[in-house]
């Protein structure tokens, strides 16, 4: 005899349906449940639902672990974003003492400054914060460099 089972052999009573795979339960659901819809969409944690709302109810005890520890990692996810909510602060960079007069310039000087920032502290959020900020302002950058010859050509 094989080890893997046929859908014609499958029995909730043979295996918990909660140590079935994936395919294994959707072999299960449409073989004995034709009445279960989406059967090939649905997730294992969903699908082992419905195959016990089909079964009537009847669902072995180990099947209801999983169902229970659920809502427990929902609520650690819906309780983390409160505990993010201080933003960081970067110092200020004085675009008023800087030699550069275009704005691709200015932005470079500040990518500058935020390279120093970078050097002089060991706080990882503030640093995140100002790797952050140097994207926006690389990106933001290289826009105005692209900008710059297109309309240079276009007064030619």
């Amino acid at each position: 005899m094989s080890e893997t089972q046929t859908p014609a052999t499958l029995n909730p009573a043979d295996k918990p349906l909660d140590k079935m795979t994936v395919k294994e339960l959707r072999e299960l659901a449409s073989t004995q449940f034709p009445q279960i819809k989406g059967i090939s969409s649905l997730n294992k944690g969903p699908l082992i639902e419905a195959i016990q709302e089909a079964m009537g109810g009847a669902a072995p005890a180990k099947a209801e672990a999983p169902k229970a520890a659920a809502p427990k990692k929902v609520a650690k996810k819906a309780e983390a974003p409160a505990a993010k909510a201080k933003p960081i602060r970067l110092p200020a960079f004085a675009a008023s003492e800087c030699a550069a007069t275009s704005a691709t310039g200015k932005a470079k000087a500040e990518i500058k400054f935020l390279r120093s920032l970078l050097a002089d502290t060991s706080d990882n959020a503030t640093r995140a914060a100002a790797r952050k900020q140097m994207k926006r302002l690389k990106k933001r950058s290289r826009r105005m460099g692209a900008e710059t010859p297109a309309a240079a050509a276009s007064e030619e």
